[in-house]
């Protein structure tokens, strides 16, 4: 058993430190500001609200992200008792797009990962059988899906999702277009899994179905992506498709993972060229993320909301009244964590009908504003200039505008 560990502790070791390095370098930057979905899992959990920077809670998908990888690498060598397949398994789920992307924000879908490995694996040292370990991890599943999404099920969403699932395995999206359903967490030009990684899932795909060795593996394949069209069906039509395919991402995972072990043995020099262009497509996907994520799905996160509730946190001393249009309403959910000295009943929200014909009235007077967007100032017959102040997304364009007559 020591022997073991000490075989295994250093590969182990490398997989925690590319998983933090991949995943938690300046994790508390990028994405630059906190999503709605960051908010409403924070606005769940009371005991959040003394933080003063919530930023730091994306640590948690990076550590279970972590966990996940290591997990991997785990279950790979119990089943296959192959060490360097087992690595590459683990160090595939370090860097690939689908995964790296869900751990870089506050989100309860990549538990479902953990969780799904974390069975798989325990139930494998006491040598128990897939179909255990299968339907314990589906009860896993519907319970996740009964108590944490909350959306009605029924026949029409498996109809729909049926639609869905072919487009999911198109290799375009897979490889190149990414989540076609949300651009919420698009990273441009690329998809789930990185360009090269083409290569080694076809090549991996072919081996699996003519060699008649490697069982093991395409068993954990199976059965992961078993759950996977089962987790994909059981959620709403509407969910993203980078939370539906989790599951299935992870099953082609494996596929990929074991494409580059099979092209390192049987290529020549299969190695050298393997790790040259993983190498360059690493690069080229973080530089896609660092420098062009935030300013491709601005309008998509809270910049803009939260730069609006850090001015009204500045000013509210000398607001008496603060009138904001329905359509302009989004940034009210970020005061309570990040303009705490901002009395919410300040606030008056404004249908449609009192905007365009009482907003002269109410966007009146010294200790008076409105806060509406750019479809709201066509109602009120004013120009973007007109505007007391404007809070624009990180790409440059106004979000909103703060009206002052």
């Amino acid at each position: 058993m020591i022997k073991k560990i000490k075989k295994m502790l250093p590969l182990l070791l490398i997989l925690v430190v590319a998983n933090l390095l991949f995943k938690g370098f300046l994790v508390h930057q990028y994405p630059n500001s906190l999503s709605s979905e960051e908010i409403t899992i924070i606005k769940s959990l009371p005991f959040l609200k003394g933080l003063n920077n919530y930023h730091w809670l994306r640590l948690i998908p990076v550590i279970l992200s972590t966990l996940t990888s290591i997990l991997a690498y785990e279950l790979a060598y119990k089943k296959t008792k192959l060490k360097w397949l087992s690595f590459i398994v683990g160090l595939t789920f370090a860097y690939s797009p689908w995964i790296f992307v869900i751990s870089r924000y506050l989100n309860y879908y990549i538990a479902v990962t953990t969780i799904v490995l974390l069975i798989s694996y325990l139930l494998s040292l006491i040598r128990s059988s897939y179909k255990l370990s299968f339907l314990l991890n589906l009860s896993v599943l519907l319970a996740f899906r009964y108590f944490c999404l909350n959306s009605p099920w029924s026949y029409k969403t498996v109809v729909a999702n049926y639609g869905e699932l072919f487009k999911i395995f198109d290799l375009r999206n897979l490889f190149f277009v990414g989540d076609y359903l949300s651009p919420f967490i698009h990273i441009p030009k690329t998809g789930f899994f990185l360009h090269i990684e083409f290569i080694p899932f076809l090549f991996g795909l072919v081996n699996l179905m003519l060699e008649k060795n490697n069982r093991e593996i395409k068993k954990i394949i199976l059965y992961i992506s078993s759950l996977g069209v089962i987790w994909f069906f059981i959620t709403p039509e509407n969910l993203m498709i980078s939370y539906k395919g989790l599951l299935i991402f992870l099953g082609v995972s494996l596929t990929i993972a074991f494409g580059y072990w099979s092209l390192m043995k049987k290529v020549p020099a299969g190695r050298f060229i393997v790790l040259l262009l993983l190498a360059i497509n690493i690069f080229f996907y973080q530089e896609l993320f660092y420098f062009h994520f935030d300013r491709k799905n601005s309008s998509e996160w809270g910049y803009a909301e939260e730069n609006i509730s850090l001015w009204l946190k500045d000013n509210h001393l000398s607001l008496e009244h603060v009138y904001v249009s329905d359509d302009a309403a989004r940034f009210i959910d970020y005061l309570p964590y990040l303009a705490k000295s901002f009395d919410p009943k300040k606030i008056v929200i404004l249908k449609q009908d009192r905007l365009q014909n009482n907003w002269r009235n109410d966007c009146s007077g010294k200790n008076r504003i409105c806060i509406v967007r750019e479809s709201d100032l066509k109602l009120m017959g004013l120009e973007k200039n007109r505007a007391k102040k404007t809070i624009n997304y990180y790409n440059g364009l106004p979000a909103y505008f703060i009206i002052n007559r």
